[in-house]
C-alpha cells in the first residue's frame, strides 16, 4: 500500500502496476508475491519515471522490506520422519490437512482435520482453531501447507510444523494413512 501511495504521487498508472503485479502472483507463496510486487513496481517506476534519485531510494527499500517479509514469515518445513516425530512429541497438536475434501478422503494422517486452503473463508476456519496448542499442516505436495503455515503465523499461532513434499513424500515415506 506504501508503494501504491508514492506511485499515485508520482503520476505512474498506479492501478496497472497493482494489477498485473496481483495476477502474476496469484496464489504463490506469499514471500514471492511481496517480492514480485516489489520489482514489479520498480520496473515500471524505472519506465515512466525521469527522477532517478528517488527511484534509487525506493529500489532499496523495496528490496529491504521484501527481504525483511520473507526472513519472518518463513516456515521451516520438516521431512516426514521430523514431521511424524513432532506430531509424537506434540500430543496436543492440532493437525491440519489443507487439500480439497476429494484429496482428503483418498488418505489423510490420523487425526487430522481437513480446512480446504481453497475456501473463501480459509483464514476464519483457521483462525477458529486453539492458538495455544501447536499446529501440524501438510497438503499434496507443500505449496499450499507453505502459504498456509504463513497464514498460521501472521494469526498468532506460535508453533507450527509444516510437511515438505506434502501426502505424496508422507506415502513415499511409508507412513501410515486413514481413509
Amino acid at each position: 500500500m506504501f508503494f501504491l501511495k508514492i506511485l499515485n504521487r508520482t503520476n505512474v498508472n498506479a492501478t496497472f502496476v497493482k494489477n498485473e503485479s496481483i495476477k502474476f502472483a496469484a496464489k504463490t507463496d506469499l514471500a514471492i508475491k511481496s517480492s514480485v510486487r516489489c520489482f514489479v513496481l520498480i520496473f515500471n517506476l524505472i519506465i515512466y519515471s525521469n527522477n532517478m534519485p528517488k527511484l534509487i531510494f525506493l529500489f532499496f527499500v523495496a528490496l529491504c522490506l521484501s527481504c525483511g517479509q520473507n526472513d519472518a514469515s518463513a516456515q521451516p518445513k520438516l521431512s516426514p520422519d521430523q514431521f511424524e516425530a513432532a506430531l509424537k512429541n506434540n500430543p496436543t497438536a492440532q493437525i491440519v490437512d489443507v487439500r480439497t475434501p476429494s484429496e482428503f478422503k483418498s488418505g489423510y494422517i490420523a487425526g487430522a482435520k481437513n480446512i480446504n486452503y481453497y475456501d473463501d473463508d480459509f483464514a476464519q476456519q483457521i483462525a477458529l482453531l486453539d492458538k495455544t496448542k501447536p499446529v501440524a499442516v501438510y497438503c499434496a505436495k507443500g505449496g499450499r501447507s507453505a502459504s498456509a503455515a504463513e497464514e498460521f503465523t501472521k494469526l498468532g499461532f506460535s508453533k507450527v510444523f509444516d510437511l515438505q513434499g506434502g501426502m505424496s513424500a508422507w506415502k513415499a515415506a511409508g507412513k501410515k494413512t486413514q481413509q
